[in-house]
């Protein structure tokens, strides 16, 4: 970022639940390396069954961050699910007129550079238009790109931001784009490219299956040609994969070894070409249902051999219509 650029709003939203284990390796530090930058705590409301556990997240989080300035609860009164709870809090965020934002979930503990980085990042490829999502998680890819940061289609939910115009610009109700892309062999593939999985959940989203943020999000950023930026080195821990998360996931194949805590960066520029290398590597981790493509991402992850040839989309990304 250039000394002369005038630096944008940033706000911190925490969405958090049910899992007061979670919340408590996480929340303190967020407060600790947050500065001061202002956080938003959204407490999604009980569901019958589970209002001792909810209350047990609601007493830690006032108790947590009571006495402490420029925070803010936001307790809900009714359930509404993790992909309504962070749809309509990053628009109440929005609203009160944040130029970004850096969202976290309560299974996700920062680093003590992961505002840093997000704060330097969100203002580096603010001016970017094909940019419109950035996170600070890092994939353990064996073979790392020589910058701090890289491109893919998809975007990341764990430790991740945006900016006002570019959310706000998302219709999370476009069922026919969905459909569309699903009903079409050729953008299927396209849609495919940095991952098998994709269209495998966009399908479970259209048949009501699952209920996903970020699916639809990713849909929204596919439709507009646009990328992610992800970091090289991991700032964040997902500690999630303990089953008690919405998917369920109770393997972690995603969270790299070892701990880097540099605060310079140097970004990736060019936004416009994919290096295709990572995107081989990339991919290995989003390789969908099959049997086969399991034994895939263990061999890749093991060896680090990759089994896959994948095509050209820079047609489809440079072609503004």
């Amino acid at each position: 970022m250039k000394s002369s650029d005038k630096k944008i709003k940033i706000a911190v939203i925490y969405f958090c639940y049910n899992r007061v284990d979670h919340l408590k390796n996480s929340l303190p530090k967020i407060l600790k390396f947050k500065k001061e930058l202002p956080l938003f705590v959204f407490c999604d409301g009980p569901k019958t069954h589970n209002k001792i556990k909810t209350s047990k997240v609601r007493d830690y989080v006032k108790q947590s961050i009571k006495d402490k300035g420029s925070c803010k609860i936001i307790f809900r009164e009714n359930n509404f699910g993790l992909a309504n709870n962070v749809i309509s809090g990053v628009n109440e965020v929005f609203n009160l007129g944040y130029d970004a934002v850096t969202v976290l979930e309560d299974d996700c503990i920062p680093y003590s550079n992961y505002f840093n980085y997000m704060e330097s990042t969100l203002n580096f490829y603010k001016n970017f238009e094909n940019v419109m999502h950035v996170s600070g998680f890092g994939m353990p890819l064996r073979h790392k790109p020589l910058k701090d940061t890289y491109i893919t289609p998809y975007p990341c939910s764990w430790g991740w931001g945006t900016w006002k115009s570019k959310w706000l610009a998302c219709d999370f109700e476009d069922k026919a784009y969905y459909n569309k892309i699903l009903s079409d062999i050729n953008l299927v593939k396209i849609f495919n490219w940095s991952g098998k999985s994709f269209s495998y959940f966009l399908e479970l989203q259209t048949k009501k299956e699952v209920n996903s943020w970020l699916i639809r999000w990713y849909a929204h950023i596919f439709k507009s040609k646009g990328v992610c930026v992800w970091a090289r080195d991991s700032k964040l821990k997902n500690i999630g994969f303990d089953g008690s998360g919405q998917h369920k996931v109770k393997y972690d194949i995603y969270n790299q070894k070892e701990l880097n805590n540099i605060e310079l960066y140097d970004f990736q520029e060019n936004t416009t070409n994919f290096n295709k290398d990572v995107i081989k590597q990339f991919r290995q981790f989003f390789m969908g249902p099959n049997l086969i493509d399991k034994v895939k991402t263990v061999l890749y992850l093991k060896t680090g051999l990759l089994f896959e040839k994948i095509g050209e989309v820079s047609k489809y990304y440079n072609n503004k219509e």
